[in-house]
């Protein structure tokens, strides 16, 4: 007979070709194998650790068998092992709360184990934990501050900056409002609150604060496939309410949405590998359209245009 891990491997792997069979995509196939062989661990009396281990394992291999990406095999790993963890912690009677949180952190230290990026660990117990709320009959937007408040906690554990957590946790928390089924525009508004929330707890200065919140909600514009236009307005719209929220003039609203507009035209043209006086001219350009569209004097627009593109020179 089969020892305890073979025979969770061997589930595994017959679970990813059924779900295979039934037209399941790449990851769910590689989320099946991961619960099956947690489950077959489990059977066989092995820990909640090596339940975890073997999740994680089972997915990984499944993941590759389905073609997936080196970094997507890692990323189902870390799926796995905090979906298994979940389902242990919800036999032990913790919360849903206490469920996500367990989902979160797990998933961020198998991911490091295979081999994540920080930010790849943040982003990862993000969406870990959003699946153990929703699981656990979580509101969609409590699924979303799960994985706000869990990815902001693998971030702060794998060494990220303020303003690397703010990004994380605007990642994390569009990523959970796009599986709860919320539209491009609110997963961008989402992206914004938690980036603004996380920037805020941890010291970040008001104009700072602004800024990731557009930063984040840009970043979920681009997730979600809208153009560079639509991602400068997103970032515009999120600094705006982030400065509303902060008891912001009207005109310092203003500056803060054609700040954050400039900050998104300058990733977006570096990731077309565009040069820094490229950036530096396309945030101009993003800062005047914002100013144009708040109905700022002429010579406001020139002023939001430079300040925009000397932000980005002295990045």
């Amino acid at each position: 007979g089969l020892n305890a891990t073979e025979q969770a491997a061997a589930t595994g792997s017959s679970a990813g070709a059924n779900a295979a069979s039934l037209g399941l995509n790449p990851q769910q196939q590689a989320v099946g194998a991961g619960a099956a062989a947690a489950a077959a661990a489990r059977f066989a009396g092995l820990s909640t650790s090596e339940q975890i281990a073997e999740a994680a394992k089972a997915a990984a291999a499944q993941a590759a068998v389905a073609g997936l990406t080196p970094l997507q095999q890692r990323e189902a790993a870390a799926a796995a092992g905090g979906a298994a963890v979940a389902v242990a912690s919800a036999r032990s009677g913790l919360t849903p709360a206490q469920q996500a949180i367990a989902a979160g952190a797990t998933a961020a230290s198998v991911g490091a184990e295979y081999g994540l990026t920080a930010k790849q660990q943040a982003e990862a117990a993000g969406a870990a934990a959003a699946l153990a709320g929703a699981a656990a009959g979580m509101t969609s937007q409590q699924q979303i501050d799960a994985a706000r408040e869990a990815a902001t906690a693998a971030g702060i554990l794998a060494g990220l900056n303020p303003t690397e957590l703010a990004a994380s946790a605007g990642a994390a928390a569009a990523a959970a409002a796009a599986v709860a089924g919320e539209t491009p525009q609110a997963q961008t508004v989402q992206a914004g609150e938690a980036a603004a929330t996380i920037a805020a707890r941890h010291g970040l200065s008001v104009n700072e604060q602004n800024i990731a919140a557009g930063v984040a909600a840009a970043a979920a514009a681009t997730t979600a496939g809208l153009s560079v236009g639509q991602q400068n307005a997103a970032a515009a719209a999120a600094a705006r309410a982030q400065a509303d929220a902060l008891n912001m003039s009207i005109y310092e609203q203003q500056l803060a949405g054609t700040a954050a507009a400039g900050a998104s035209a300058a990733v977006a043209a570096a990731r077309t590998g565009v040069n820094a006086a490229g950036q530096a001219s396309a945030a101009g350009a993003a800062a005047a359209v914002a100013a144009v569209g708040y109905g700022l004097s002429g010579t406001e627009q020139a002023k939001a245009a430079g300040a925009a593109a000397a932000m980005q020179g002295g990045r």
